[in-house]
């Protein structure tokens, strides 16, 4: 009896000692990606409402003054134009009055600690969410070419969850469905998708997982079973296979002509060359459940007021 306690204690040590790759290892949420359009000049980066000191690697977020208008809800902030001046910036933005349910257009002045200096209204025209995305579009000073989205399959009807997509996406989104939802033996699954557009070629990643956290009803990189990398012709309306990473528990955050770029469960940021095969650790996050903004140039890390600023290698 003494010598199967003892064995069940050494058992039990073991496992306690194995690395956080174990069994025991919690669930990790895929990481939410955002592929905004961002506005800069030779010091300081807009991200949505982050304000980025380039030269100091500072950032603060933006805040507003709500008692010009208690009705305003800066999640619903559509920025198409900002003006780097020497002691303020002005952005250009609609913005949403959820008490008449409409968007404005708004020029509101921020000092450099980010805070509202002032903010007027050109015009009284009130746009609806379309419109206002629309003339965003066609005011817009700079554009992301990089862009991100995930559907969900469900056995044979995956096609139905691609909704509100670009044609260029959801034809993605389409060969996406047809290649993994056979591979998945017809179960659910969870694709995540970043394209980045090169010249009249779409280079696009895609990430599986068909583990589910069922607490929150949400997938997990847990689950990520399956990772390549595509180009798309959007004239030839050619796929083809670059790259077959499919490392299980990494998601494919990012990538161009040159490499990617990863998230694990274990929080490490590393990049991927497909030229050497090589992967690099570009940093440690302390924490999981980070919001990430992929630019042309620069990936940014949110999680509440911990923030982390990266510029890609050319």
């Amino acid at each position: 009896m003494k010598k199967l306690l003892s064995l069940i204690l050494i058992i039990s040590m073991l496992i306690l000692t194995l690395p956080a790759c174990s069994f025991f290892q919690a669930e990790v949420m895929m990481i939410s990606i955002k592929t905004p359009n961002i506005f800069e000049n030779e010091r300081f980066l807009l991200i949505e409402d982050y304000l980025i000191d380039k030269n100091k690697n500072k950032t603060c977020k933006l805040t507003y003054d709500e008692s010009k208008a208690s009705s305003y809800y800066s999640s619903f902030t559509i920025t198409y134009k900002v003006e780097f001046e020497e002691h303020v910036f002005k952005t250009h933005v609609f913005l949403y009055d959820s008490t008449y349910y409409y968007y404005y257009n708004y020029i509101i002045t921020f000092n450099y600690l980010g805070e509202e200096v002032s903010r007027v209204c050109p015009d009284n025209t009130s746009y609806d969410k379309e419109e206002a995305e629309y003339a965003c579009s066609l005011r817009a000073s700079d554009t992301n070419n990089l862009d991100s989205f995930q559907f969900r399959t469900f056995r044979s009807n995956g096609e139905i969850h691609l909704r509100n997509l670009t044609d260029t996406n959801r034809e993605i989104g389409e060969f996406a469905n047809l290649r993994y939802l056979t591979q998945n033996d017809g179960d659910e699954s969870e694709i995540h998708i970043v394209s980045n557009l090169v010249g009249d070629t779409i280079w696009f990643s895609t990430t599986v997982t068909n583990k589910i956290y069922r607490h929150y009803l949400t997938y997990v990189m847990n689950g990520i079973y399956k990772s390549e990398i595509f180009t798309y012709n959007t004239t030839t309306k050619e796929f083809k296979q670059i790259c077959d990473y499919s490392i299980k528990k990494r998601q494919i955050i990012d990538l161009d002509t040159k490499g990617f770029y990863t998230m694990d469960i274990d929080g490490n940021l590393k990049y991927f060359d497909y030229a050497t095969k090589k992967e690099t650790l570009i940093h440690e996050f302390p924490y999981d459940s980070y919001t990430f903004y992929i630019t042309d140039n620069y990936i940014f890390a949110t999680l509440y007021d911990d923030y982390y600023f990266y510029t890609k290698s050319n």
